[in-house]
């Protein structure tokens, strides 16, 4: 795996059994903070792969363990029925979160480099973009019994870094880039380069970059997809950046 390990408990609480003081986990952006992969980007959660590792793991079928684990923790379950209190409501969803960021994390060591590990990954690339984007708030979190002081620690960003994992997946594998990137991707990364308040800040570009140009290796198709996307219209923000991007080129 990669990545830091928690102390046994989420961040933003103190001693088990005591009041929790509610501040905001690590890596939760403030306002104008200009990408949802701040924990990913600033932290630099995942090191360096060992190959013999990543063979091992492969023969021991982790990707399709860690993938099931990926699309099937509700990490907002404890909002879904429960009768513990809020505060542990909150606890859970901290937890769980940091779990799939860490199972997230492992995988994106695990296919780091490696062509046979990213191709068993990048059969799932459908299942992984389902947990891309902002996390999910839990149903009901401003209208009901909840309570209203602890809305702050149920953020919805930072994500989870899924984006991070199919980019690693694909790349500098132009096999993958032609055939596994669904062509709807582009629009999807668009979109979320498009709610940030600076993209040019984001991971996300290097999604496009390497899908363009994987290894060197020139993909027409995904050249015009990108172009397609970067003047879209509709994404104002993400055209005014790749309109700087270029004049400052």
């Amino acid at each position: 795996g990669g990545g830091k390990r928690g102390k046994g408990r989420p961040p933003g609480y103190g001693t088990p059994g005591a009041t929790p003081v509610r501040t905001p986990p690590p890596g939760t952006p403030s306002a104008g903070t200009p990408s949802i992969h701040g924990l990913w980007a600033n932290e630099g959660r995942v090191r360096e792969p060992n190959r013999d590792h990543q063979d091992l793991l492969r023969s021991m079928d982790l990707s399709k363990t860690l993938i099931s684990g990926l699309v099937s923790i509700n990490y907002n379950i404890a909002f879904c029925g429960s009768i513990c209190s809020d505060e542990d409501k909150v606890r859970s969803r901290m937890m769980l979160v940091e779990v799939l960021r860490e199972i997230i994390c492992c995988m994106t060591v695990f296919v780091l480099g490696n062509e046979q590990n990213q191709k068993l990954v990048a059969e799932k690339i459908s299942q992984i973009r389902s947990i891309t984007g902002p996390l999910q708030l839990p149903p009901n979190l401003t209208s009901g019994d909840f309570d209203k002081s602890l809305i702050a620690d149920v953020p919805s960003s930072p994500g989870l870094g899924a984006e991070v994992l199919i980019l690693e997946t694909v790349r500098d594998n132009p096999s993958l880039c032609i055939y596994t990137v669904p062509p709807d991707l582009f629009e999807e990364f668009g979109q979320q380069l498009d709610r940030l308040d600076d993209p040019s800040l984001s991971v996300l570009l290097e999604f496009f970059a390497t899908v363009c140009a994987p290894a060197g290796t020139t993909i027409n198709a995904n050249q015009l997809r990108t172009v397609e996307v970067f003047l879209s219209e509709e994404l104002p923000r993400l055209q005014a950046c790749a309109q700087l991007l270029t004049l400052s080129r």
